[in-house]
């Protein structure tokens, strides 16, 4: 296999990707193909969620502008040489993003191909026609898809996409990894992080980034019904973010709340101790990692899921509410009790055999060579 160059552009690299792309340089470097990172500088001395984190393969950070108009805040980028000469440019599927289009132009002067990497379709976003139609345009201009999920990738042909332009990789965390992590920990382990954070048996988890797309308020409202019902019910939340204030004062109001902040540790532990994951707001890749734990999700009925959001399947891997605290409440209790709390493990952990970063990557180097016209070995 001749030697290639593989660029892929993205803001930032967040601390659950490090594995996945230290795992595609790899694997890249075994079929004589150099993977190239390009990061937004910007954004990563900016990033309130406190996660950005380093990577194996090369990386180099540009410089990036915000502008904002009305309502729409569309952004520019410094272009460099590394993604015009690529053999293979990966850019991510973001229309306000006025150096994606230049540079797709600019290679599809050139005749070298370029990918987009994204949601395939408006997941979190209720787009417009203006909207959909650039992002059908972008589409047509690529040279290939690298769509998140299965269904994206169904939805994407539906829309007229050929199949062959998709490659559906399958987002994941690192799965496995956090299975084994999670085989480690002993009973007294488990009882000793409830007991030093004042935590109970009946413990539910809140996983992700504090934001507006959670819907904490549901999630604060919704849990001190449930607690009214069943006193022995207590909230963990693990996570950073530009609402963690908001967070932390709600915590300090209420005895049965603990804010546990991000780090690996904490997250292990209220993965491996509590009965259910409570998250009123979007669920993404998190669904990932509650299948490979064995918990339930409990959440919204909504429009603005991320793609992940349909790994899980709703009544044994998944609860789904109204958007009330009465009916959240009732499935967080539902989802807790013993009956659910055995169907939902057993469903879940076989479900979660479905993802992992070693089929993610195997997916994601299948679309770069098949773009590349290269036999995949």
């Amino acid at each position: 296999m001749s030697n290639s160059r593989v660029v892929i552009v993205q803001d930032y690299v967040p601390e659950y990707r490090v594995p996945f792309f230290n795992l595609l340089g790899e694997e890249l470097n075994r079929r004589n193909i150099t993977l190239e990172v390009i990061l937004d500088k910007k954004i990563n001395i900016l990033n309130r969620n406190g996660d950005s984190s380093t990577i194996s393969p090369q990386t180099l950070f540009l410089d990036s502008l915000s502008l904002k108009a009305g309502k729409t805040q569309v952004r520019f980028r410094k272009i460099s040489r590394n993604e015009i000469s690529a053999d293979l440019l990966i850019v991510e599927q973001a229309a306000k993003n006025v150096s994606t289009w230049v540079i797709i132009f600019i290679r599809k002067l050139l005749r070298k191909p370029t990918a987009l990497w994204g949601h395939g379709i408006d997941y979190v976003n209720i787009g417009g026609p203006i909207s959909r139609g650039l992002r059908r345009y972008m589409i047509n201009l690529s040279s290939h898809v690298l769509v998140y999920t299965s269904g994206a990738a169904q939805r994407l042909i539906l829309e007229g996409v050929p199949s062959d332009k998709i490659t559906s990789v399958q987002n994941s965390t690192d799965t496995l990894a956090l299975k084994r992590n999670l085989k480690l920990i002993t009973d007294d382990q488990r009882k000793n992080f409830i007991h030093s954070f004042d935590l109970s048996e009946n413990l539910v988890l809140f996983l992700g980034s504090l934001d507006v797309n959670k819907n904490l308020d549901l999630l604060f409202s919704a849990t001190q019904v449930a607690h009214e019902a069943d006193p022995s019910l207590t909230l963990a939340i693990v996570g950073e973010g530009p609402l963690r204030k908001y967070v932390e004062e709600a915590a300090s109001r209420q005895t049965w709340i603990r804010f546990l902040g991000r780090s690996d540790e904490a997250k292990l532990m209220a993965l491996a101790s509590c009965k259910a994951i409570v998250i009123p707001g979007r669920v993404g890749l998190v669904a990932a990692d509650a299948l490979a734990s064995g918990l339930p999700v409990v959440t919204v009925r909504s429009a603005l899921h991320a793609p992940e959001f349909h790994y899980l399947n709703e009544n044994t891997t998944c609860m789904l509410s109204e958007a009330t605290p009465i009916s959240l409440a009732s499935k967080i209790i539902e989802a807790i009790s013993t009956d659910f709390q055995t169907l939902s493990r057993r469903e879940a952990l076989l479900e979660s055999d479905k993802y992992s970063i070693e089929k993610m990557t195997k997916n994601f180097v299948h679309g770069i060579t098949k773009t590349l016209g290269l036999r995949d070995v």
